[in-house]
C-alpha cells in the first residue's frame, strides 16, 4: 500500500499530508460527513477526494461496461450454438428453428443466467459508487460556501492534526 505525501508552509507552520488509498472497507458517512470542528482540513482535503472517488466512479462504469460486453458476447455465443443444436434435418428437409425459440433457449441457459446477474451485481456496486461521488460533489458545494466567510488567517490557525477525507494531516512548526 503506497502512501503519498505532499508538503505545504503556511506563514510559520508546515503541513504534511499522507494520501492514503481506500482500504477495502470505506466508511461512505464518514467520507459524506463535514467536520465542522476541522473546517479548513476539510477544504484543503476535499478536492483531492473528489479526485480519488472521481477515479473510482470511472473505474466502476469501465467495469459496468466490460461486464455488459462480456455478457453480450456470451448471449451470441449461446445464440449460435442453440441454432446449431435446434437444426433437425430428417434427410427430406432441414428445419430451421424460430428467433424466438433461439432466444427462449438463451434465455433458459445457466451461463447465461450467471452473466446476466453478474452485471447486475456490478451495475449495483457502480451505482452505489456514483451516489458516493455525488454525495462528495454536494460536501465539496457546501464547503465552497463555507470557505468564502474565512480568512486567510484561518487557514494557519484552524487546521487540525487528524486523518479526514482519506487523508492524514500531520502539522508542526517551521524552523528557520
Amino acid at each position: 500500500m503506497s502512501v503519498e505525501k505532499s508538503v505545504v508552509e503556511i506563514n510559520n507552520k508546515i503541513i504534511t499530508f499522507f494520501h492514503q488509498p481506500f482500504d477495502a472497507e470505506v466508511d461512505m458517512d464518514q467520507l459524506t460527513m463535514i467536520h465542522y470542528y476541522n473546517l479548513v482540513g476539510e477544504i484543503i482535503t476535499i478536492p483531492t477526494l473528489m479526485n480519488r472517488v472521481g477515479v473510482l466512479k470511472a473505474e466502476a462504469d469501465n467495469a459496468v461496461r466490460e461486464t455488459k460486453l462480456a455478457h453480450k458476447i456470451l448471449e451470441a455465443e449461446k445464440a449460435e450454438y442453440y441454432r446449431k443444436k435446434l437444426t433437425t434435418d430428417d434427410g427430406t428437409k432441414i428445419k430451421t428453428p424460430t428467433v424466438s425459440q433461439i432466444e427462449e433457449a438463451v434465455v433458459k441457459d445457466e451461463s447465461v443466467n450467471k452473466s446476466q446477474l453478474n452485471v447486475f451485481r456490478i451495475q449495483k456496486q457502480a451505482e452505489v459508487i456514483d451516489s458516493l461521488y455525488w454525495s462528495i460533489k454536494a460536501k465539496e458545494m457546501k464547503l465552497n460556501q463555507i470557505s468564502q466567510n474565512l480568512s486567510p488567517s484561518d487557514f494557519e490557525k484552524d487546521i487540525l492534526e487528524e486523518s479526514i477525507n482519506g487523508i492524514l494531516i500531520k502539522v508542526r512548526p517551521k524552523t528557520f
